[in-house]
């Protein structure tokens, strides 16, 4: 857990809990936003530019095949006399399947990378420390923003429901994306924010969740 101190900075107490402020900049400044908590970038891809080559190496050779003619090929090498068939011929097929499955693990990667480009650049409706809403990058929000969703988009985070444009703050979400299923699910924004429905009392609102969860976003 965390939670500030005199000076305003934050303090861990409890391992693996976290207490998030909303819109209140004196308990959580703005410049310790990024030291506190992880930022919302998603990241799929397997591999970067420096890793590609040992970690798909190694992968490659973690299938039988390729080590068994790779210790063929060395071994031809090694001792040319123990094998009727040429060097060349024992590796140039080694080379040409490590080769082909390496294109295809980079184009692969390259899908990912691509999908991630898009989800970490919507750009999402955020109200930070009390200011005005404005249009930010999902990969910027941090824990302690107030995010509008409107009818149809798609949540950038993980949330907690504060009010809904119903006077009984009831919501209706889709999870497709996560286990498959279409139908419309109920959800009921918090008690004590219900009624916070106008754009004024969003920005002026404090809220102190205790959240047992290290990436959970409000």
């Amino acid at each position: 857990m965390t939670e500030p101190n005199d000076k305003g900075g934050i303090g861990v107490v409890d391992e693996g809990t976290y207490t998030v402020y909303c819109n209140d900049p004196v308990a959580m400044p703005e410049e310790k936003l990024a030291e506190v908590y992880p930022s919302n970038y998603v990241r799929t891809t397997k591999y970067t530019v420096l890793t590609f080559l040992p970690l798909n190496l190694f992968q490659q050779f973690m299938r039988f095949y390729n080590l068994y003619f790779l210790f063929a090929a060395v071994l031809t090498i090694a001792i040319p006399s123990a094998s009727p068939v040429s060097p060349a011929l024992t590796v140039m097929p080694l080379l040409v399947v490590l080769a082909v499955t390496m294109i295809k693990d980079i184009f692969e990667d390259y899908l990912r990378y691509r999908s991630d480009e898009q989800a970490n650049n919507v750009l999402c409706k955020v109200s930070r420390l009390g200011k005005p809403m404005e249009a930010i990058k999902s990969k910027d929000i941090m824990p302690g923003d107030l995010i509008e969703i409107s009818k149809g988009e798609t949540f950038p985070t993980d949330i907690v429901a504060l009010a809904s444009s119903t006077e009984e703050g009831l919501c209706f979400i889709q999870t497709a994306q996560l286990d498959g299923e279409t139908n419309l699910k109920r959800r009921n924004a918090l008690l004590a924010t219900t009624l916070l429905t106008a754009d004024s009392e969003k920005q002026l609102i404090k809220v102190c969740l205790w959240l047992r969860s290290l990436l959970l976003t409000v």
